[in-house]
């Protein structure tokens, strides 16, 4: 194999963290960089509050890898990635590849080229991957109305809607899963479905939707009459999103919010060894979050998702090496969330694809 060129071997002599900050690039911490030039990330995990830059750069600076999309390479790497947005130069592109490294003092220029320094591109990290926060319904709303509802045994329709679906109302109200709206209550202009207040549309049981960090966010409504129409079934809060909550049980709760049981095991490890249950929905959440006994100390935890609310985010709060079984419709909306949900999770969860039956 023929040697590389002597310029090439000028810009790896400078080393990634040279060639990293001559293109703009941050440094953080010893071995650390930040944005990665390839896929945009900031840091490592950033759910688990881990701040190191997402490229980690060898102890001897001769190269570096992400740890988000995996891309790895020496000096020149990164310089083609900053400059081409791509590893490997083709053609011409290794001159203009060279011209931007010229223009940093990284090497020497090619006495053929006559392109003027004027007309030569500077590199511009790539746009932060950041995403919009999503509509919320106001949170002091949802916590009064959450608040002010009552157990499901105290309503005579919702505990009829539970038993009709094979739920027993004790054990839904024991775990503290769902509540019922009061008939005539006063909600929120939020909490309506075609222009009805929740209660006089019928959907009475509200199921809290927790985000990422185990917070209250907002509400999801069910119809508790038995002739409603499947698309008027279930109403999430009016003008605002889904996109990264979910329904979960306590311990799923405890594992968003990274807290520790009673006994000080954190409950991701508990999480770890007792795995964990992917849902569709209001009834099939509550069928299989009230399918254990709460003493039971093997019980997998249970969270459910609508759709478009699963996330990255959330995703990453489930510990590594758990088994996940996911039990979306099996139909085409089912299958699309699981494999949503599969992408995030595949290569550190064991995964499970089960099928929950169709909704209902």
């Amino acid at each position: 194999m023929s040697a590389a060129p002597e310029w090439m071997e000028h810009v790896k002599a400078h080393g990634v963290r040279r060639v990293a900050h001559s293109f703009g690039l941050e440094q953080r911490g010893r071995n650390g960089l930040s944005p990665c030039p390839a896929c945009s990330a900031v840091t490592r995990h950033p759910s688990r509050r881990d701040k190191r830059g997402a490229v980690g750069v060898r102890p001897d600076d001769s190269g570096w890898e992400c740890f988000e999309c995996g891309e790895s390479g020496d000096a020149l790497h990164l310089a083609s990635w900053c400059v081409l947005s791509k590893r490997q130069p083709a053609g011409a592109e290794w001159g203009e590849l060279r011209r931007a490294c010229v223009e940093r003092a990284l090497c020497l220029p090619d006495p053929r080229d006559t392109a003027p320094v004027a007309q030569l591109r500077s590199w511009e990290p790539l746009p932060v991957r950041q995403e919009a926060q999503p509509v919320r319904p106001n949170a002091a709303e949802v916590a009064e109305v959450w608040g002010s509802a009552r157990p499901v045994t105290d309503d005579v329709e919702v505990s009829a809607w539970l038993a009709s679906r094979g739920l027993a109302p004790g054990d839904v109200e024991d775990r503290d899963l769902a509540r019922a709206l009061p008939e005539g209550a006063i909600l929120p202009r939020w909490a309506r479905f075609q222009g009805q207040s929740w209660c006089r549309s019928s959907h009475r049981l509200i199921v809290p939707m927790w985000d990422a960090s185990g917070v209250l966010a907002s509400l999801h409504a069910r119809s508790v009459r038995p002739d409603v129409p499947p698309g008027s079934k279930a109403a999430s809060p009016a003008g605002a999103e889904l996109r990264g909550l979910v329904m979960a049980d306590a311990l799923g709760r405890l594992m968003l919010e990274g807290k520790a049981l009673a006994d000080g095991l954190p409950a991701s490890e508990l999480i770890e060894v007792n795995g964990l249950w992917i849902m569709e929905g209001v009834p099939d959440f509550l069928t299989r979050a009230t399918d254990y006994s709460e003493a039971d100390a093997a019980a997998p935890t249970v969270l459910s998702v609508l759709s478009g609310s699963w996330t990255a985010a959330i995703a990453a709060r489930i510990p590594d090496g758990a088994t996940v079984a996911i039990e979306t419709h099996l139909d085409a909306a089912g299958d699309r969330y699981a494999r949503a949900i599969a992408a995030t999770l595949a290569g550190r969860c064991r995964l499970k694809r089960r099928g929950a039956g169709r909704a209902a």
